[in-house]
């Protein structure tokens, strides 16, 4: 039986960290530590990273809520990776190609960490924080990629930086937070029951954000709306 392309790929992404991970132990414990070592672990860390981001962008796809942010992610996290692997191997010449890499590495790690923070389920008085957060993560970012392609004079910039990646600290630690306590607004909404954040399509079986109004699946464009006939159990969400 077919294996779904969704269960293939992560696989494949299994295979890959376990074959990366014993080229860099082999790195480490072989007897002398060259040019080849050093090339091999570098390659394992490119990995390790571009599987961490993909696995956080993975995981906001699964929720059906936006999909051309994680698969922008995914796209990202390949192609930095396979970039820094061509350079690694055979460093390539040209100043623009590395600085496009750079700035692809930029945009993969904010669009990851902005998945990650997306997981969280917040109450309407806390949706302003995940609004907020995209916008810092990628002024983050862009004031990066500003650097990696622009002479840059005096301390404002670095300022600038400094201000915003405290921010994105501090977003950081706040959606979390707003994460846990929604839970006490949404435990108190008792006209409505609790619903999980995603539901699988009757027609063609993808994944599509819940809700309890009419649905419309973005793949097969079913329209279908769910209906409790007695809300038996009581969700506890955590």
């Amino acid at each position: 039986m077919l294996q779904s392309p969704k269960k293939t790929a992560l696989w494949l992404l299994i295979a890959s960290v376990v074959f990366s991970a014993l080229l860099g132990i082999w790195a480490i414990l072989s007897g002398t530590f060259g040019e080849l070592q050093a090339r091999v672990l570098l390659t394992t860390l490119t990995i390790t990273g571009a599987s961490v981001i993909g696995l956080a962008c993975g995981a906001y796809w699964e929720t059906g809520r936006t999909r051309w942010l994680p698969l922008m992610g995914i796209i990202l996290s390949i192609f930095s990776a396979t970039m820094i692997i061509i350079g690694i191997w055979f460093e390539p010449k040209g100043e623009i190609l590395w600085k496009i890499t750079i700035s692809a590495c930029f945009l993969a790690v904010a669009t990851g960490h902005f998945c990650l923070l997306s997981l969280a389920r917040l109450a309407p008085r806390f949706k302003w924080a995940l609004p907020a957060a995209f916008v810092l993560i990628y002024l983050l970012a862009a004031f990066g990629i500003y650097i990696v392609f622009a002479h840059v004079e005096g301390e404002w910039l670095y300022r600038a930086i400094g201000v915003t990646a405290i921010l994105v600290g501090a977003i950081s630690l706040i959606v979390p937070i707003f994460h846990r306590l929604s839970v006490a607004d949404m435990k108190a909404d008792v006209k409505a029951p609790i619903l999980f954040a995603s539901i699988t399509c009757p027609q063609c079986g993808n994944s599509q954000p819940n809700s309890p109004d009419p649905i419309e699946c973005e793949s097969c464009r079913c329209l279908f709306q769910i209906t409790l006939l007695r809300n038996v159990h009581t969700i506890q969400v955590t």
